[in-house]
This record gives C-alpha cells, structure tokens and sequence, in this order.
C-alpha cells in the first residue's frame, strides 16, 4: 500500500509540474496575443485620429435649422 501511494505521488507530482509549465506557456501566449491587440488597437487609433484632423476640413456638421447653431 505503501509504495503504492509513493508511486501515485511521484506521478501526481510530475503531472502537476506538467500542467504548471503547460499554464505558464499558455499564459505567455495569451499575454502576448493581448499585448499585440492592444498595440494594433492603438495604432489603429493613431491612424484614425490622423485621418480625422487631415480632412477635417473637407467634412461640415449637419445642424438643423432653426436651432441657431453653426
């Protein structure tokens, strides 16, 4: 019984160091792949924001009549 439940701890130990540096990896992925998105969002908003103010002048507000507003 004895080396029985030695043998299913070592394996349990092994296992565990296993799936730990499986998470670690996937962690790394993931954390990665959110870094990256993050990045091409921001970059993404640059470009855009860029766009905006360079043919801001080509584009005029629609503002109902009577209101006064310009």
């Amino acid at each position: 019984m004895g080396e029985c439940a030695a043998a299913w701890a070592g394996s349990s130990a092994e296992a565990l160091v296993e799936l730990s540096a499986h998470w670690e990896a996937a962690d790394a992925r993931l954390h990665g792949r959110v870094h990256a998105f993050s990045e091409a969002m921001r970059d993404g908003g640059r470009h855009y924001t860029a766009m905006e103010e360079e043919h801001a002048g080509r584009f005029t507000v629609l503002v109902p009549r009577g209101t006064g507003a310009s």
